[in-house]
C-alpha cells in the first residue's frame, strides 16, 4: 500500500492527505465505517480552499471527511463554503461538512444545497425569535477558532436572566441536520420518499413555516415567547402559557401528531409531521427536529428495557421532556433508582425533578407528596396503602413490610404469618411436596431437598446438608441478615422476621 493511502477501520482514520497536511491526521469520522482510499484520492483545489475558510477547530475533521469523496462531490460541496452568501454561515457549513457522515454525503439523492438551506433557515428563524439570539465569537474574515452559539433569555421562579450555550451543544444538537437514523434529504411530505428541492422539503424550514389545513406551523406557537422556559417541572396541561417557548413547542407537537400508528412507521420528520400520526418513536423524532428548529438543543433518548423513547433538551444540564404527556424533568418515570435521594450532594433532595412538586400526583394514586405520599413514582405506595412484603413502605407509616405478614402475595392459600416461607413463589408452602433436586425448601420445614445435598450451589459457605434452606441464593443461609424480600434469609422458617428497610 502506498504512503498516500488512507485506511479507516472501525471508525479510526489515519491518513497522509496530499496537499492538506505534512503529518498524519488521526481523527474520528462522524459514523464508524470501513473506508479505503487509494492514492488517487486527495483534496481537490476547491476542497482545500473550502477547508482554508473553516475555523481551525474544524479543519482536520473536514479534511478527513472530504478526502473520502470523489473529486466531483468534493468540488460540489466546496462551493457551499466558497460561494456562501454570508460569512457568518461558514462555521455552521464547515461543521456539517466535517461531521455529516460520508455515507450521506455520497448518496446520489443527497443534494448539497440542503446544507446551505439548513444554515440559512437557522439564521432566518433566529430573526423571528425573542428568547434566543445567535451570537458570533471571533471573525471569519480573520480566521482562527471563530465560532457561533446562542444567548437565551430564561426565567426561574419569576427571575429573568440570560445564559450562553456552550459551543459544542450548539453545533451537535442544533446545527447538525441529522437527528438519529434518518438521512438528510429533501422529503416528499405525502409519501416520505426522497425528492428534489422543488417538490421536497427539509424539516428545518418545513416544520417552522408550513402546515396542512386544520393545523398551524411551529412559528405560531413560538411567536410572543420572550423566555426559553420558566423552569416549571412535572405535568402541566397549560404548557403553552406556563413554560415559555418550550411549552409552546410541546403544545405544537401535541396538536400536530395524534397518538397511534398504522402500518407505516416513518422516521423522517417531514413525513411524520404530514402524516399526523405516531407512537413514541415518531413523537421523539419530530420533537428533536422541532427543538432544533426552535434553536433549542435537543436529542433522542432510548431505554430499550422499558420499550420506550423520549427527548431531552440542554439548558445547563440535560432535562427530560415528553410532549405527548406534557411532562418535563420527570426522569423518575423511567429510572426509579435514587428518588428521594440527594443525588448531586448539594444538600437538597429531588430538586430539578418531577418529585420536587408537592402538589402534583405523579403516579395517579390520588395522593401528592404534600398530602403524605412517601413515594410519588409508585402507585402502590400512599398513606394507608396495603403493606405487602416487597421491601417498600406501602402505607407510608415509616416502616416497610410491617403488616405484610397478613397478605398472601403468591395466592397459594398461606400467608407468611401462617407458615409460608416464601410468599413470592406459589410452589413454596407448607402443603407443597418437597423436590429433592431444586435446592429449595418447598414444604417450609426448614430443610431443602431433605438435607441430602452437601454441595454449596450458591457459594455462600453453606450446603443444604448444613442447613442452607435455599442453595440458589447467596443471601439465604443459617444466620444470614434478614432483609424484606419475602424470603426466609436466615433459614429460621420465617420470612422477613426482624427485617428492616
Amino acid at each position: 500500500m502506498r504512503k498516500s493511502a488512507l485506511l479507516a477501520v472501525m471508525g479510526i482514520a489515519t491518513c497522509w492527505i496530499v496537499g492538506c497536511a505534512d503529518d498524519p491526521v488521526v481523527s474520528l469520522p462522524s459514523q464508524a465505517s470501513i473506508v479505503t482510499v487509494t492514492g488517487d484520492h486527495a483534496l481537490t483545489d476547491a476542497a482545500q480552499e473550502a477547508v482554508a475558510l473553516a475555523p481551525d477547530w474544524l479543519k482536520s475533521d473536514m479534511r478527513v471527511n472530504l478526502v473520502t469523496l470523489d473529486a466531483g462531490r468534493q468540488d460540489e460541496l466546496a462551493t457551499l463554503m466558497t460561494d456562501a452568501a454570508e460569512a457568518r454561515w461558514l462555521d455552521e457549513l464547515a461543521f456539517c461538512l466535517a461531521h455529516v457522515s460520508p455515507t450521506h454525503l455520497n448518496r446520489a439523492d443527497f443534494l448539497p444545497v440542503l446544507l446551505r438551506e439548513n444554515v440559512a433557515a437557522m439564521y432566518s428563524i433566529d430573526e423571528r425569535l425573542d428568547y434566543a439570539e445567535i451570537i458570533e465569537v471571533g471573525d471569519p474574515a480573520e480566521g482562527g477558532d471563530y465560532y457561533s452559539t446562542i444567548r437565551y433569555t430564561i426565567a426561574d421562579d419569576g427571575i429573568v436572566s440570560s445564559s450562553i450555550l456552550d459551543r459544542d451543544y450548539y453545533y451537535w444538537y442544533i446545527v447538525h441536520p441529522v437527528i438519529e437514523d434518518e438521512a438528510p434529504l429533501y422529503i416528499r411530505p405525502e409519501t416520505g420518499s426522497p425528492a428534489g428541492a422543488e417538490s421536497g422539503h427539509f424539516w428545518r424550514d418545513y416544520l417552522f413555516s408550513k402546515a396542512d389545513e386544520g393545523y398551524k406551523p411551529l412559528f405560531e406557537y413560538l411567536d410572543g415567547h420572550t423566555v426559553l422556559w420558566e423552569h416549571k417541572l412535572g405535568w402541566h396541561e397549560d404548557q403553552a402559557t406556563a413554560n415559555g417557548a418550550l411549552g409552546g413547542l410541546i403544545e405544537w407537537v401535541q396538536d400536530s401528531v395524534e397518538w397511534g400508528s398504522e402500518s407505516e412507521r416513518p422516521i423522517q420528520p417531514v413525513r411524520i409531521y404530514a402524516n399526523h400520526l405516531g407512537r413514541c418513536g415518531e413523537h421523539q423524532d419530530l420533537t428533536s427536529a422541532a427543538g432544533r428548529v426552535a434553536l433549542i438543543p435537543t436529542r433522542n433518548v432510548s431505554a430499550w428495557g422499558n420499550d420506550h423513547v423520549w427527548n431531552e433538551f440542554w439548558e445547563g444540564e440535560w432535562v427530560q421532556f415528553e410532549p405527548d404527556s406534557s411532562s418535563i424533568g420527570m426522569f423518575g418515570e423511567y429510572f426509579t433508582e435514587g428518588i428521594a435521594d440527594d443525588n448531586d450532594c448539594d444538600g437538597r433532595v429531588d430538586e430539578h425533578t418531577w418529585a420536587w412538586d408537592q402538589d402534583m400526583d405523579a403516579d395517579g394514586d390520588r395522593y401528592t407528596r404534600g398530602a403524605g405520599d412517601c413515594d410519588d413514582h409508585d402507585s402502590t405506595v400512599y398513606p394507608d396503602g396495603l403493606d405487602v412484603p416487597d421491601g417498600r413502605d406501602n402505607d407510608c407509616n415509616g416502616f416497610a413490610d410491617m403488616d405484610a405478614e397478613r397478605v398472601d402475595i403468591d395466592d397459594d392459600g398461606v400467608t407468611i404469618s401462617n407458615g409460608d416461607c416464601n410468599d413470592w413463589d406459589y410452589g413454596v408452602a407448607p402443603w407443597a411436596i418437597e423436590d429433592l433436586y431444586d435446592r429449595v425448601d418447598n414444604n417450609c420445614d426448614g430443610i431443602a431437598d431433605l438435607g441430602l445435598d452437601s454441595s454449596d450451589g450458591d457459594g455462600d459457605g453453606y450446603s443444604i446438608a448444613m442447613g442452607d434452606c435455599d442453595d440458589t441464593d447467596e443471601l439465604t443461609y443459617p444466620g444470614a441478615l434478614e432483609i424484606p424480600d419475602g424470603k426466609d434469609n436466615d433459614c429460621d422458617t420465617k420470612a422477613d422476621n426482624g427485617a428492616q428497610f
